[in-house]
């Protein structure tokens, strides 16, 4: 287990946030999409040392709270740090995967994927997937209540052994508490876990790039009056790439404004062709997604999306002046400075690059980065999205 401490004493508490890396898209077996759901969600169902209600006991004796799976949380005083990381280690590795239990959050799982699967959003996003990854790409699998209701109990024991194992686990603790206190707990606690078999390498299959050719798909919504519509795209980026900054920034400028952004004042402001806007990017150790979602009346689809088109492509083809970048820059410093304020955030940070499988890029890169980009950099990132190719998937009205 790899783990950081941060003290600070602004409160006699202490939160500790870990994760586990997992990818049940490249290791939950065929054929048992949503295993890991029933898994992470039989945690909380007792240990071989408690069961239920007793477990829930302990932690509320100390006035603690505990949340258990692949991201897990303790928050407890640091009189009772000890104890809280006792109860946690014991229901991370003493799960008691009863058959009671197990018949109920399977039940549980398998109605909230039937419900879910009726959906023409969900519809959506699988479709999307599939015009986005070719065949073989493990982002295809889909979970069915076929799947759920081929899980068996023996499965939740074999992917837990599998996937929860300490050489994939990194935890972070922020509070009032020594670091050298923070360390003799953590080996006292979880320094007899060991993993079983050899490290997954989390490496997805080399398939050839899928391109879209500004391909739309459609999706038919009975209840619906408005049209839905996303535009995606995906390419090769990792975050210590020169141009991961400056897409950043670019995103923060589209929509991280609310409705001061550009997105919002051009498509919903000035033109009126949407109810709502917004764009991500993301970057993952398996590439970079960049999105533009909005809703309109369907007899508007066209013009927004032509007008969200013309807006990225003048972005690529004019510089942004400096003080809307300096805007933009202060933006996103905020949105990164503000979580920190609490102990939660302080912790959920220091662990958030295992969630992209890297921990390589370091903050001081990173606002350094930020500070130094100019309006020619981001000009220069933006041309790694092509505007007229984007995926687009419509949940439209029926009839």
């Amino acid at each position: 287990v790899r783990f950081s401490a941060r003290r600070e004493t602004a409160a006699p508490t202490i939160v500790l946030s870990g994760v586990i890396r997992t990818s049940p898209e490249l290791y939950v077996p065929k054929g048992r999409d949503g295993l890991s759901f029933i898994v992470d969600g039989l945690l909380p169902w007792g240990t071989t040392t408690y069961d239920r209600k007793a477990y829930q006991a302990q932690l509320d004796a100390i006035a603690g709270t505990a949340q258990l799976g692949t991201a897990f949380r303790l928050e407890v005083q640091s009189k009772d740090f000890e104890r809280g990381v006792q109860l946690l280690a014991d229901g991370l590795l003493n799960p008691a995967f009863a058959r009671g239990g197990f018949d109920v959050v399977k039940a549980s799982v398998l109605q909230s994927v039937a419900v879910a699967n009726k959906l023409p959003k969900t519809k959506a996003e699988l479709a999307q997937r599939l015009a986005l990854y070719g065949p073989g790409d493990p982002r295809r699998r889909d979970v069915t209540e076929t799947t759920v209701a081929a899980t068996t109990l023996d499965d939740v024991r074999k992917y837990y052994r599998f996937a929860y194992r300490p050489d994939e686990t990194t935890l972070a603790v922020v509070g009032d508490v020594d670091p050298a206190r923070v360390e003799n707990v953590v080996r006292t606690y979880f320094g007899s876990w060991k993993a079983a078999g050899a490290p997954p390498t989390f490496r997805y299959p080399k398939l050839a790039r899928r391109t879209t050719k500004g391909q739309t798909v459609t999706v038919k919504a009975s209840a619906s009056t408005q049209s839905e519509v996303t535009l995606k795209q995906v390419f090769a980026m990792h975050r210590s790439d020169p141009d991961y900054v400056p897409l950043l920034l670019a995103n923060t400028i589209l929509s991280g404004e609310g409705t001061g952004s550009l997105l919002f004042q051009e498509l919903r402001t000035h033109r009126g062709y949407v109810y709502n806007t917004d764009s991500s990017f993301q970057v993952d150790a398996n590439g970079a997604e960049f999105s533009v979602s909005f809703a309109s009346d369907p007899k508007n689809v066209a013009r927004a999306n032509a007008a969200v088109v013309g807006i990225i492509k003048q972005l690529q083809r004019q510089p942004l002046s400096v003080v809307e970048l300096q805007r933009a820059k202060a933006l996103l410093l905020a949105q990164r400075v503000l979580p920190l304020d609490s102990y939660s955030g302080l912790a959920a940070d220091m662990v958030s690059g295992v969630l992209y499988g890297s921990t390589s890029v370091s903050e001081r890169w990173f606002w350094t980065a930020l500070l130094q980009t100019t309006p020619a950099q981001l000009q220069h990132a933006l041309r790694r999205i092509d505007a007229d190719h984007f995926l687009r998937v419509i949940v439209e009205p029926a009839g």
